[in-house]
């Protein structure tokens, strides 16, 4: 009756010639023995003017004559308006870039006000390197971690960097409790942040006031050649409540918050390419909420195996468009996502050459009131869900209303896997 989901449901993962660095505390990110290394041990001045790019690009440096290690970033703000790029490829180097820690937490089910807060962290990446530049370009890693770190843009620039922060053939990736304000990219091909034949992880991270272009298909949060996706506990949001510098919102819409394009080829040790979105606030800001389409920077790109979106709310841009438009994927299940606030939207949910599809628990309300199929999609099944319209093509269409929980087929096997 339903789409086989057992299959969906387990993604339910030596200081050289520079100096010594400053003394630091490890922290449950670091490997006991790794080189511990300080920013401002290389002339940072964190002051917001002065360029600390150079200074940046040299500890860097110093972390891959290291082998890897773990760079740390006093509280300041860090201008980079020299551009910053590391290739650290033939090294299977691990680098991790860590902020002072804040206790704050991410709250995606918070009102506005709580949303839009930030993460009270003292660690910033000022970033400043102008229309034609990636900011921060890190290439070749066997890991990355980024974590408790702010990159933040500057109120005057229309385009604070083509890239703020660029990741690039990096085997396994993560943004954990970062912060990005108020960025903007509008240049063709430019994003927030980029991950091109990577695997990819953000986690509790926020998204206040940053935004591209949607004449020219800019996205906040752009991935490419991917081997894996995943965004959790995760706030894409208008605007955040700095004094005075609320955002770039009102240069242009972002194509869309998060988009995913084409994937990496399946290797034997890579077989499957799985997009795991869970738990997110999505705002109204982005012309697409989310955006699945392989074929956008590829036409020859595989299918994606795997899209899972759940616990998903969203407030549904009132541009005519979809919250989510989710394009050649061989399996998509959403699950207990609410779509509203809009005044003008097409759908919630468009699905276009999709081989299952498996709806359950949406609530598609106010304008975003419309579930879409087209004539190449498979099979949809649409489970206790509340919406005003289901134009739906596909070559089968299900509608499954129970009475109780334990009976929608969905939440019955989630519960028997759990157990």
């Amino acid at each position: 009756m339903v789409m086989t989901l057992v299959g969906l449901l387990l993604p339910l993962g030596a200081t050289g010639d520079w100096g010594s660095p400053r003394p630091a505390s490890r922290t449950p990110l670091q490997t006991p023995g790794e080189d511990i290394f300080d920013l401002t041990t290389f002339g940072a001045v964190g002051d917001g003017v002065t360029d600390d790019g150079p200074a940046l690009q040299s500890a860097l440096n110093a972390v891959a004559q290291a082998g890897g290690g773990t760079l740390c970033v006093p509280a300041g703000r860090y201008a980079i308006v020299t551009p910053v790029l590391k290739d650290f490829s033939g090294s299977a180097a691990s680098l991790t870039i860590l902020g002072v820690a804040s206790s704050t937490l991410v709250n995606t089910q918070g009102t506005g006000k709580e949303l839009t807060r930030g993460l009270d962290l003292t660690s910033e990446f000022v970033i400043r390197t102008g229309v034609a530049t990636t900011a921060l370009s890190l290439r070749g890693l066997e890991s990355l971690v980024i974590s408790d770190m702010v990159f933040i843009g500057t109120q005057e620039a229309s385009t604070d960097a083509h890239i703020a922060l660029g990741i690039y053939a990096v085997a396994d990736a993560a943004l954990r409790h970062c912060e990005f304000y108020g960025l903007s990219t509008r240049a063709e091909g430019g994003a927030v942040v980029h991950a091109d034949n990577s695997r990819l992880t953000i986690d509790r991270t926020v998204f206040l006031g940053c935004t591209g272009n949607s004449g020219v298909r800019n996205s906040v949060v752009l991935n490419t050649t991917w081997k894996g996706f995943s965004v959790t506990e995760t706030i894409f949001a208008d605007y955040g409540q700095r004094p005075n510098y609320w955002g770039k919102l009102g240069l242009a819409a972002a194509y869309s918050w998060i988009m995913v394009g084409n994937t990496a080829p399946a290797s034997r040790l890579s077989r499957r390419r799985e997009a795991i979105i869970r738990n997110v606030f999505l705002d109204e800001g982005g012309f697409f909420g989310i955006s699945v389409d392989p074929d956008f920077y590829n036409q020859q790109g595989a299918a994606i195996d795997l899209v899972h979106i759940s616990d998903l709310r969203m407030n549904v841009s009132s541009l005519n468009a979809a919250g989510l438009y989710l394009n050649r994927a061989r399996r998509v299940l959403i699950e207990r996502a609410k779509f509203g606030y809009s005044r003008l939207a097409d759908s919630a949910v468009t699905l276009v050459n999709v081989g299952e599809a498996t709806l359950d628990r949406l609530e598609c309300l106010a304008a975003a009131n419309r579930i879409r199929a087209d004539g190449k999609t498979g099979t949809l099944t649409v489970i206790n869900s509340i919406y005003t319209h289901l134009a739906s093509q596909a070559q089968t269409t299900k509608v499954i209303t129970t009475d109780t929980e334990d009976e929608d087929p969905v939440q019955c096997l989630r519960q028997q896997y759990r157990h």
